[in-house]
């Protein structure tokens, strides 16, 4: 009888949501259409930016929509309105896929001096995957799923000893280039594929007011077009676990990153940003037995706050970058109310400590 009552409850969290789910859950990306929007509105409406800690939930989102006074919008921002509040409102299967094609080409004629991948405007970051699949879950209100599998060339497939930079023969080695890794310089045999992903991959759940994530995905804390003092979103990703609590005048976020240990590719000692790229290149040739030790992990907390009507946004936040050689974590480090700075163990971790403002001067 009690096997029969446990099918029965596992087959309604299963199939109870079968005709779609809420997007409370969903995680949106700090670079989000909605967020961007909903900014652009805060801002026409004499607002204080709304928090600038993402990603964001579905849930956090609506409730950044309500504040928006939807009377005093030109007919322009209101269809800019109502379509954030369709896709935040809509209903969505439970498993979702998509696949996105992208077909790019790079012409180049200076194939001696610009041949580093940071010298082009359109870097490896902004270039489309030739493939992209994608997979949402909904499994029910309060739980989501994303990842997406990028098909592209890797990033880097040499090393200049006489500059000590990374080389890639995708970035101004030949003079056109495409994303098809089956044409040259690729190579259909042996294709330089980048296999470290997905990028973006992770489970969230939560409910009214708060939110979990867990797994890779871009950060950002700050408003910064071209950077942050803490968190930018220039890194490609995360591993991360992310908490986040709000309510109409505040939010409190909890983050963790995890980053190999500097002696994964510094080696036992301090070496220079050659010799670092030298054993970073060694590594990716190493063997899958190859042992991997060493703790590096970033620790942040950001409390978020607004004020005088909505006139001022404040925000405040902490975080530590903590290393340990052994894979050893002193869990009274992942107090959430504490200050980092006093823990005094300049040996294992180093702070920062950051405080931001913002106001808006429309009326």
């Amino acid at each position: 009888m009690k096997r029969l009552w446990l099918t029965l409850l596992l087959a309604g969290v299963l199939f109870s949501p079968i005709f779609g789910a809420a997007t409370d859950q969903k995680i949106y990306p700090v670079d989000s259409e909605p967020f961007h929007i909903i900014t652009s509105l805060y801002i026409t409406q004499g607002l204080a930016l709304p928090s600038t800690a993402g990603p964001h939930s579905g849930d956090e989102l609506m409730k950044m929509l309500d504040r928006i006074d939807v009377d005093r919008l030109d007919p322009s921002l209101k269809n800019l309105y109502q379509r954030v509040y369709d896709e935040l409102h809509g209903q969505r299967n439970v498993v979702t896929w998509g696949l996105e094609t992208a077909l790019e080409a790079y012409i180049h004629t200076d194939t001696t001096n610009f041949i580093h991948e940071e010298d082009w405007v359109r870097g490896y970051d902004e270039r489309a995957p030739l493939l992209n699949i994608i997979l949402e879950t909904f499994p029910s209100r309060h739980f989501y799923g994303y990842s997406e599998l990028p098909v592209n060339n890797t990033k880097y497939t040499g090393y200049d000893a006489n500059t000590g930079t990374a080389l890639s023969s995708f970035f101004g080695g030949s003079q056109i280039t495409t994303n098809l890794i089956f044409l040259p310089p690729g190579n259909i045999q042996k294709p330089d594929l980048d296999l470290g992903m997905p990028y973006r991959a992770f489970g969230a759940f939560g409910g009214e007011n708060w939110s979990v994530q867990i797994g890779r995905d871009k950060l950002s804390w700050g408003p910064g077009k071209t950077g942050n003092f803490m968190l930018s979103d220039s890194f490609k990703y995360h591993n991360t676990g992310r908490f986040t609590t709000y309510g109409k005048n505040f939010k409190y976020s909890l983050v963790t990153s995890f980053f190999p240990h500097p002696a994964q590719y510094h080696g036992e000692k301090g070496a220079d940003d050659a010799a670092t790229i030298k054993n970073f290149l060694k590594a990716k040739k190493g063997s899958q037995e190859d042992k991997i030790s060493g703790l590096y992990m970033f620790l942040g907390h950001r409390l978020e706050g607004r004020l005088f009507d909505d006139k001022v946004g404040l925000a405040l936040s902490e975080s530590i970058m903590y290393q340990s050689k052994d894979n050893l974590l002193d869990l009274r480090f992942l107090n959430p109310s504490m200050i980092y700075h006093n823990y005094y163990i300049r040996s294992n971790s180093n702070s920062l400590l950051t405080f931001e403002v913002d106001y808006s001067p429309i009326p």
